[in-house]
């Protein structure tokens, strides 16, 4: 399976922790997340940069030091489908993501939204193969019959159905719902939901319902799920945040950071062995120094010089 246990998307770096790779990976592994989906793209161009600097590598390199996947997501529009497709494929070879969401919304109800759909995603997959390609758009496919999903279903391999159950309590219900229209609408495609964790004006997810939608998750078979977004999860002293670190998610736990591998030396078996080398050394040239004269014993004693100097200096490193 391509994903499992929780994950939650990155909008922008810079806001989070100050943007600090470091900091944003000890939080993400001791919240227990197995995936983090970091935005690298939108439309044409690449994203998150500050400063003329590209954010993402190094958020990339911590994050996966800490054995947790890195996944990008791009917000498409369509108008430009194959340089879009270009700019995706930049960003997965040059960072070398694990996978890759195609993020699709209004943009794409309109009635060249199929044959724009299927450009980009051909385009796409010409230029990348053997990296996972996930579609992130609405929950309901009965909802939006405008947009292009069977245009989709060809080039993707899991679906990451937006479960925002805004204005409403019910999430289990909703992620329930949702799941049923996609395995009957894009069939054959793993689900892996998002909840929301922003908040608009009168509504805010709870605590309980985050839990509730995780929980249902599990209970219909699903390997992962996913939040929307970081900076909301952690806003407002955290409470989303410490709900969704505070779920156990059975077998996902990520691997602990990789113990820094120690510095080249010789053990003292070693070091022992390499003394009696350079004791038989000395003794085999003192007989030699008795036995030849002239020229040849300068020679023989200006490489003994540098063999003793090369393993003198072996045995000071170690």
């Amino acid at each position: 399976m391509y994903l499992n246990g929780k994950g939650i998307f990155i909008w922008q770096i810079k806001p989070i922790l100050n943007g600090d790779p470091a900091a944003i990976a000890k939080a993400a592994a001791e919240a227990g997340l197995t995936h983090v989906l970091v935005k690298v793209a939108d439309g044409r161009y690449k994203y998150n940069f500050y400063n003329g600097q590209d954010l993402v590598p190094a958020v990339v390199q911590q994050l996966r030091q800490r054995g947790i996947k890195v996944w990008g997501w791009h917000y498409v529009y369509g108008a430009h489908p194959t340089e879009e497709a270009d700019i995706a494929a930049v960003r997965i070879q040059q960072l070398a993501l694990d996978g890759y969401v195609i993020n699709a919304e209004k943009e794409f109800k309109v009635a060249a939204g199929k044959t724009m759909a299927k450009t980009l995603m051909q385009a796409l997959r010409a230029k990348v193969s053997g990296v996972p390609v996930a579609l992130s758009t609405y929950r309901y496919l009965s909802v939006h019959p405008e947009f292009p999903f069977q245009a989709f279903h060809p080039y993707i391999d899991l679906c990451m159905p937006q479960v925002y159950w805004q204005a409403a309590t019910n999430s289990a219900q909703q992620l329930r719902k949702s799941y049923n229209e996609y395995k009957a609408g894009m069939p054959g495609l793993p689900v892996i939901p998002t909840g929301p964790c922003y908040r608009v004006t009168g509504w805010a997810p709870t605590p309980e319902q985050l839990v509730a939608f995780m929980d249902e998750a599990r209970v219909i078979g699903l390997t992962a799920a996913n939040f929307w977004d970081w900076g909301g999860a952690a806003d407002k002293n955290g409470v989303l945040w410490n709900a969704i670190k505070a779920y156990t998610w059975p077998g996902s736990t990520p691997t602990p950071p990789p113990t820094p591998s120690p510095a080249p030396g010789i053990d003292p078996g070693e070091r022992i062995s390499r003394l009696d080398e350079l004791s038989h050394a000395l003794s085999y040239y003192r007989n030699r120094r008795e036995t030849i004269s002239g020229n040849a014993r300068i020679t023989e004693l200006e490489l003994l010089r540098a063999y003793l100097d090369s393993r003198t200096a072996s045995l000071n490193k170690a």
